[in-house]
């Protein structure tokens, strides 16, 4: 097997950030919870593949993931039309207003492997300034993701809670109220495996939150192949 490469690489396109406009998520769990929750995230999970020691895995890395939490609110109205069942039926107008209140985050760091934006939970009662949390510059993932463009992405998630699946008519209104670049403390283990569930060489990783200790980004062998591995090795 080839060797993995390394996880913070360089962005090539990085955006200006400051840090006095910067946020970050403070690291609740000591090294050794966090550490050891990543490689339980890898190691004893129930659908890992049989042949899972055939892997090369690496050590438990802690890594700063770039996130832009958007706050905003949609606003909604739709007008349809729904028939009536019965011997009478009648068609009637259906629809209304909706509203919703959200926070979006945003990957700030384009196509990168470990994605932690939809998993990943915090209050802003949690976010603390850059400086004060001091996160070593060797484990930051550097941004290439620009506000505007994560304001955009944020927007469309927000129009898709206000618009209806079907209606004759529908307006929605979304509305930003806060842009924030916030850095997340991740546990991570990645592993090389071809095997059983694989037959290709791929990479794959657990990420545990070193906030929450909560699993907030994975990728593994198929379940499938996995599974069908788990079972051969009971027989």
């Amino acid at each position: 097997m080839s060797a993995l490469r390394p996880l913070a690489r360089e962005a090539q396109r990085p955006i200006a950030w400051t840090k006095e406009s910067t946020l970050c998520v403070p690291a609740s769990f000591s090294e050794m919870s966090g550490k050891g929750r990543a490689r339980d995230a890898v190691k004893e999970r129930w659908l890992r593949p049989a042949d899972l020691d055939r892997a090369i895995v690496a050590p438990p890395e802690r890594i700063w993931i770039p996130l832009f939490r958007v706050e905003g609110a949609v606003d909604g109205f739709h007008l349809g039309l729904r028939a009536t069942s019965g011997a009478r039926g009648r068609i009637l107008p259906t629809g209304g207003f909706r509203h919703h209140d959200g926070v979006v985050l945003v990957p700030a760091r384009a196509g990168f492997s470990i994605d932690p934006s939809e998993l990943a939970t915090f209050a802003r009662a949690d976010l603390r300034p850059f400086d004060d949390v001091d996160p070593p510059a060797s484990e930051l993932i550097q941004p290439d993701v620009d506000s505007e463009s994560a304001e955009d992405e944020a927007r469309l998630r927000l129009r898709r809670k206000g618009e209806p699946q079907q209606a004759l008519y529908a307006s929605v209104d979304v509305k930003i109220r806060s842009v924030a670049l916030v850095f997340l403390p991740v546990w991570v283990v990645r592993y090389l495996y071809a095997g059983e569930a694989s037959d290709a060489e791929s990479e794959y990783h657990a990420a545990i939150s070193a906030h929450s200790g909560g699993l907030v980004s994975e990728r593994h062998p198929p379940v499938f192949g996995s599974l069908k591995s788990r079972i051969k090795s009971w027989f």
